[in-house]
């Protein structure tokens, strides 16, 4: 039975290559549509796991009070309660050498809340909205710039830099950035359509600066760093 997986999983893999021939050469362009699995935009925590406002202040303010723990230029949707979060994007590149791409993405996001009796203090301003309306919190511009070099043409690494842009509670711009790393394996089920699972991992480059009003001891270990799942087709042209 041993024998037979290794078998199995040496053809698979010699199939995958083959299937490979070609389409991570200089010049080809790679266009990206992902999926992820992550923590992104929800309430602001410190380290107890308290909510907090953007002042560092334990609040009950359920809804505008937000964290952004990574960008997203992947194809998302999520619902949990009274929100639904939802976001559009894709991230195209081009092989400048054999196996190396050079990569840009983009992504916009938004959050809908439905007002209810207990939200209605926070979402109700100017007293417009009424129990069961929709209110739309500012959009989330997410941009990403990177590297991704397939490892013997099969085992994509990739880094680079991701942010977001948007707007807070105050009205006031939101800026954040993080560095990131990923690493995942290539299927090519044809040599111009790979399936694509990986793992990422995000490290805040923005905690202490001015686009931040949270004092860096009061945010939690999860906020400077993260782990994401991520699973995407790549298409080679």
């Amino acid at each position: 039975m041993k024998k037979l997986l290794l078998i199995l999983s040496c053809a698979l893999s010699t199939f995958a290559v083959a299937q490979n021939q070609g389409s991570t050469q200089k010049g080809k362009i790679l266009v990206e549509a992902n999926t992820t699995v992550g923590r992104f935009g929800e309430n602001k925590k410190n380290a107890a796991g308290q909510t907090v406002d953007s002042q560092g202040n334990v609040t009950t303010n359920p809804i505008y009070d937000r964290t952004y723990t990574n960008a997203d230029t992947s194809i998302n949707f999520a619902s949990n309660g009274d929100q639904t979060q939802y976001n559009l994007g894709a991230e195209v590149g081009y092989f400048v050498i054999d196996d190396l791409a050079i990569k840009v993405g983009f992504g916009v996001g938004q959050t809908l809340v439905k007002v209810t009796k207990e939200n209605q203090a926070y979402t109700n301003e100017g007293g417009e909205l009424e129990i069961g309306d929709t209110d739309h919190l500012p959009y989330v511009f997410s941009y990403k710039l990177a590297a991704k070099y397939y490892i013997l043409g099969q085992f994509p690494l990739e880094a680079g830099f991701t942010g977001i842009t948007t707007r807070d509670e105050d009205d006031k711009n939101v800026n954040r950035a993080w560095l990131g790393f990923q690493l995942g394996y290539a299927w090519f089920i044809t040599p111009n359509v790979a399936l694509e699972p990986a793992i990422r991992f995000n490290t805040n480059l923005s905690l202490g600066n001015e686009n931040d009003k949270l004092e860096e001891e009061n945010i939690s270990t999860s906020d400077r760093s993260n782990l994401q799942g991520v699973l995407g087709f790549s298409f080679f042209f």
